[in-house]
């Protein structure tokens, strides 16, 4: 009889692994876009957004072709207001990265007439600035930057105005010390516009751009011991930009672009764990990575879709008005976008809110 009953539950275990699970019911949510007053130092693209906790500020970017600006602006979602934050001390600039440390935003790199190497703290209770120090590290535009919560790490990007040379070389800047550091070689090749996102232990970076074409491949670097390790190959098709976000407890890869009008798979998920990526099915067109993941749900503009980890949904278009490849910050109740391009080469003041709701 007792073996008749292990029989029994083998046979029911094999059923249950080899049974398909229905499919997940479509995520339906319900999407409010608010035309919020427009950016007031003038239309942008390129720029950086950061999120304080109140505020979002807003800094530099591409005005016209050959006009890159020093201006800033924070926001409040609440108040529903705009002010112009004092003059910092870098010249003007786009494609460089800022990111906030619970006090300060932090801006560092970029193109202006040439590419930039250095870096300024603004503190939005004093409304000041002060400079970085120097970085051990050359110019750079377009590179991978995060903060960790005791650093800024900075990786890669584009190191030539004019031609397309790239590095692998990263540094790490601690503002506690006001001390930059080079962070050991890493195993990538070079490259601009990776992917880059920080899990708690952890930070990644994936993708990219290089001398030989879009990539495909990433790395993992452990701030505590200063070591990268190279994480297992991604089902992926190779690509630049795409929407990289931390749910805690996986990374999801979602769009970016590459010489391809679909991808074959459109996003991943990478569970740095036990090092494995599994293929999820959903959308593959091709498109900036622009979204936030909100606690509960990926939000990707780019491509007008919401994930929950198991479901999409479509994202009801935007108001026709809003530029394309706008900054996206996640308030912890709204998206708000600002600027972009309303049309090629031409940039837009607009600023928007998505708030949505789930069915």
């Amino acid at each position: 009889m007792r073996l008749l009953l292990i029989l029994w539950a083998l046979l029911c275990a094999a059923c249950s692994v080899t049974s398909d699970p229905s499919p997940p019911a479509p995520l339906i949510v319900d999407a409010e876009w608010t035309e919020l007053p427009p950016i007031p130092i003038g239309p942008r693209a390129n720029h950086s957004a950061v999120w304080t906790g109140s505020e979002v500020i807003l800094w530099g970017g591409r005005q016209l072709a050959g006009n890159y600006s020093p201006e800033g602006a924070a926001f409040d979602p609440r108040a529903g207001t705009w002010r112009t934050i004092a003059p910092g001390p870098l010249v003007g600039r786009y494609r460089h990265r800022a990111v906030w440390t619970g006090s300060e935003m932090l801006a560092f790199g970029g193109l202006g007439d040439t590419i930039l190497d250095d870096g300024a703290a603004y503190n939005p209770e004093q409304d000041t600035w002060r400079k970085l120090p120097d970085a051990p590290i050359g110019g750079v535009a377009d590179h991978a930057m995060v903060w960790t919560g005791e650093q800024m790490v900075v990786f890669g990007g584009r190191i030539s105005a004019t031609n397309n040379v790239y590095t692998a070389s990263g540094a790490e800047y601690l503002p506690k010390a006001a001390i930059w550091r080079e962070i050991p070689k890493s195993p990538l090749s070079p490259r601009q516009d990776p992917a880059i996102v920080w899990t708690g232990e952890e930070v990644i970076i994936w993708g990219g751009v290089g001398g030989d074409g879009w990539l495909a491949d990433g790395a993992a670097y452990s701030p505590a011991t200063r070591s990268w390790r190279t994480i297992a190959p991604s089902p992926l098709d190779p690509r630049q930009a795409p929407l990289m976000v931390w749910t805690g407890g996986q990374v999801l890869v979602v769009g970016g672009t590459a010489n391809v009008e679909q991808f074959a798979v459109g996003a991943a998920a990478y569970n740095p764990d036990n090092d494995s990526w599994s293929e999820i099915s959903g959308p593959v067109d091709t498109s900036w990575g622009v979204g936030a993941w909100t606690s509960e749900l990926l939000i990707d503009y780019g491509g007008l879709a919401v994930f929950d980890g198991r479901s999409w949904g479509e994202l009801a278009a935007p108001p026709p008005s809003i530029g394309s490849v706008p900054t996206a910050t996640w308030t912890g109740n709204e998206l708000i976008l600002l600027g972009g391009e309303a049309h090629p080469e031409t940039p837009t003041d607009a600023a928007f809110s998505l708030e949505y709701r789930k069915r």
